[in-house]
């Protein structure tokens, strides 16, 4: 997927602004507080029907604006073009894909893949099972028919088996849900277990280039797989119910890193740890791109600002092999090593005014 046209208005500091993105490498330049990050928000908007930064959707709205709005010419891998429009006002959010209105922000995630990756990318994955679990996730929501589908039943199962070991229910109610919550989870395992041993191979060709050792990823179900889930249930019912919870299955999967058999986060610099969070991501694009009809847009927000020379070309060495459309901000793009780079262009973005610069060399 690439975006051949961006036009955005009224969307935090962009009053109006249209550019025409190069299929490669995209920099966005700009002093701080310039507007970088809107634009690269913009496009996350393109995806996801909403903003990476808030969890208020008016706040991206302009102050006296009514509506925001962000429109693209998608040009898709099979070679079709189609528009793509989300427009939020202080009612709602509305999106267009092709001429079609959708009715949620999922089906255009399906349409359209972004990935984000920022300097936070590898804190949040190193310290948090969830991102992990989503990182996994999000990579069979685009891959997978019906993934998402399946994970929200499992969720609403899981949900009503909580409630009623709250309540004290009866263990005939509660073995009728737990039945429901087996089947589901068993199937979330098979399809994460399968997408994981092809996602953590290419994880660990990519990490050679990042550390000094051996690299190795585990992927943990959530409760141990010798047994049944339903035995599982059946066994922890009276300590679940003490806890009010159910501290085992697959929304307590994980997959941990290792670098010679060590936790991955002994042995990585804070450059290197902001590297190996990217690389999970530029993974992640990697597969996507591969298993789905469409290669991933993919944003990265002043993350080279934190890594060296070697680290720097590292990075743009691994968004070239992605073969994705990338937007990438920084401060100083002269810090960049982009005499490599055959399709480049370069946006300078000031109080909220973007404005194509020289190509560069």
């Amino acid at each position: 997927m690439q975006l051949r046209r961006l036009e955005v208005s009224n969307f935090r500091c962009i009053v109006n602004a249209a550019i025409d993105p190069a299929p490669g490498l995209n920099v966005i330049c700009g002093e701080n507080g310039a507007g970088k990050t809107s634009l690269l928000e913009s496009v996350y908007m393109l995806g996801f029907g909403r903003s990476f930064r808030t969890r208020i959707p008016q706040e991206a709205i302009r102050h006296g604006a009514e509506a925001s709005q962000v429109q693209a010419r998608v040009t898709e891998d099979a070679g079709g073009a189609v528009v793509v429009a989300v427009r939020r006002d202080r009612d709602g959010t509305a999106i267009r894909y092709g001429g079609k209105w959708l009715e949620s922000a999922a089906e255009l995630a399906i349409r359209l893949p972004v990935l984000l990756v920022t300097a936070d990318t590898h804190a949040e994955i190193q310290s948090l099972p969830r991102a992990r679990r989503r990182w996994l996730d999000l990579t069979l929501f685009h891959v997978k028919p019906n993934y998402l589908a399946l994970w929200k039943r499992y969720m609403r199962s899981l949900k009503h088996r909580n409630f009623l070991l709250r309540n004290d229910a009866a263990a005939s109610l509660l073995q009728s849900w737990e039945l429901e919550l087996a089947s589901l989870a068993d199937q979330l395992h098979q399809a994460r277990a399968r997408c994981a041993d092809e996602l953590l191979a290419l994880v660990k060709q990519m990490l050679h280039t990042v550390v000094d050792g051996a690299p190795d990823l585990q992927y943990f179900p959530g409760w141990d797989i010798s047994q049944s889930y339903v035995a599982t249930l059946a066994r922890n019912r009276g300590s679940d119910k003490a806890a009010g919870s159910t501290r085992q299955g697959p929304h307590r999967a994980d997959i941990v890193f290792f670098v010679n058999g060590q936790p991955i986060a002994q042995w990585l610099s804070r450059g290197q740890s902001k590297l190996w969070g990217a690389i999970l991501l530029l993974a992640q694009a990697m597969f996507v791109g591969r298993c789905s009809v469409g290669r991933p847009i993919i944003l990265v927000d002043d993350l080279a600002s934190d890594l060296d020379l070697r680290g720097r070309e590292i990075l743009l060495a691994k968004l070239r092999e992605c073969g994705c459309q990338v937007f990438l901000t920084t401060v100083a793009p002269a810090t960049l090593p982009l005499e490599g780079e055959l399709v480049t262009s370069m946006f300078h973005v000031k109080h909220g005014e973007i404005q194509e610069a020289a190509q560069v060399p």
